[in-house]
């Protein structure tokens, strides 16, 4: 009678949830999370769109790739990938990914309009870069002041600390990086002209207008 009874146990403490049955190996175990729920997921789904040209995409993973050899010291050497949408639309994911249209890159007259396009999303990229390093290193030491008969003023007087301030800012205004800069920059590092920047500047506003297929990739709600 014992014995039967100790052979049924494991069965009756299943039943009582104290156990669970080996077939259940495969569940998910309970986090170290004491209020016992999982957080939810904060990966964004990649809208699942069609593949684009082959020669298409080729051309400009070369491009792409043409420019960052050119310009080792970038920081950043995202992957090149082209999306098979008629719309006309590029932008950046992080630092990790440019992605452009279908669409855009057969309204490029050529290889250096191609590149100007592709240069200008790296100038934007690059002044992205420098703004998460400033906000990043927000103690950077202020240029000396000069207050009257040519004397630096050491006090903490809230009106010098505001001219101070001022001056910093007027000079980090002055030596924020542009994008167009930037992409001139790395255009003509690369072997093309940065003129060519100028005669795609249409082709930019374009794109600038259309965002939809930013939005999804990353998550927002439509414009």
């Amino acid at each position: 009678m014992k014995s039967s009874f100790l052979l049924l146990l494991p069965g009756l403490c299943i039943l009582a949830g104290c156990l669970q049955p080996e077939s259940s190996s495969n569940l998910s175990r309970v986090s170290g999370n004491p209020f016992g729920f999982q957080p939810p997921s904060t990966k964004v789904a990649r809208p699942n769109l069609p593949a684009a040209n082959s020669e298409i995409a080729a051309r400009v993973d070369f491009v792409g790739k043409k420019i960052l050899a050119a310009n080792p010291k970038a920081g950043f050497a995202p992957v090149f990938a082209t999306i098979g949408s008629p719309s006309v639309e590029i932008f950046h994911i992080d630092f990790t990914q440019v992605c452009v249209t279908e669409g855009l890159v057969k309204k490029c007259k050529g290889e250096e309009e191609l590149a100007a396009i592709l240069a200008q999303e790296l100038g934007r990229m690059a002044i992205e870069k420098a703004t998460r390093q400033a906000y990043a290193n927000p103690d950077r030491p202020l240029a000396a002041m000069t207050v009257g008969n040519d004397k630096t003023f050491d006090g903490f007087d809230p009106t010098t600390w505001a001219q101070i301030g001022k001056q910093e800012n007027d000079r980090n205004r002055l030596s924020r990086p542009n994008p167009q800069q930037s992409a001139r920059t790395f255009l003509e590092k690369a072997g093309y002209p940065g003129s060519s920047l100028d005669g795609v500047q249409p082709l930019l506003r374009e794109a600038d207008r259309n965002c939809a297929l930013e939005r999804q990739f990353k998550g927002l709600p439509p414009q």
